[in-house]
């Protein structure tokens, strides 16, 4: 049986989310493969032409020097014009929700990036984020559903289903690869976002040929 563990992160350095920490992490899981979220365009761009910079890739250009390990991407690669469009869609809803926003939805999500900025990998990876967070996607559900917008609800559910393609994705990815690499403990990196979503993916896989575990 492999052992694959899911480490929540952030895609860039603030606050307590340093590359370094990262490194310990990855320091103390010894994994033989680490599974990416980055799609295989976004590996190319950190990893070989190096035109961009994340968190991860910072972390994971320093651990290779010292490690000779795989970098898999699991991620979907999608073209400049959807893109620019999902992030466009995701602002305007995005802001309609900050215009909307409730005192309870203002005091959590500055309540849990405080505790973000504070204690970084050890929030993100615990059972108190996924429950915070679990709260703020509720409010944040029912802003936009007091705003009786169907063309904002239209796009708040577009992006929705796209996270969890994207999501079952990777899973999917991961288990491919996984049944015929010889590897027996692997690491997958993805943002803190994706949390209590990825846990009820990985809940409902049933693959018996997978142990999986979460950093904590």
């Amino acid at each position: 049986m492999k052992d694959i563990t899911i480490v929540f992160t952030k895609h860039k350095e603030a606050g307590a989310f340093r590359s370094s920490v990262l490194i310990g992490i990855l320091d103390s899981l010894e994994p033989d493969i680490i599974f990416l979220e980055a799609s295989h365009d976004d590996y190319q761009s950190q990893f070989i032409t190096k035109s961009y910079e994340s968190l991860e890739s910072k972390a994971l250009t320093s651990f290779k020097e010292k490690h000779n390990i795989d970098l898999i991407p699991t991620g979907e690669s999608y073209n400049t014009e959807f893109l620019t469009k999902t992030m466009n869609e995701y602002q305007q809803f995005s802001r309609a929700i900050d215009i909307h926003s409730t005192e309870f939805f203002r005091a959590k999500y500055t309540e849990m990036e405080s505790k973000e900025n504070i204690e970084g990998f050890a929030y993100v990876n615990s059972e108190q984020f996924g429950e915070n967070q679990k709260e703020l996607n509720l409010e944040e559900k029912t802003i936009i559903e007091r705003i009786e917008n169907p063309e904002l609800m239209k796009l708040y559910e577009q992006w929705n289903a796209l996270q969890r393609e994207r999501e079952e994705r990777m899973l999917g990815e991961i288990n491919r690869y996984s049944l015929g690499a010889p590897f027996k403990k692997a690491t997958f990196l993805i943002g803190a976002a994706h949390r209590n979503s990825i846990v009820n993916q990985v809940q409902k896989l049933g693959e018996e040929s997978i142990k999986w575990s979460y950093y904590q």
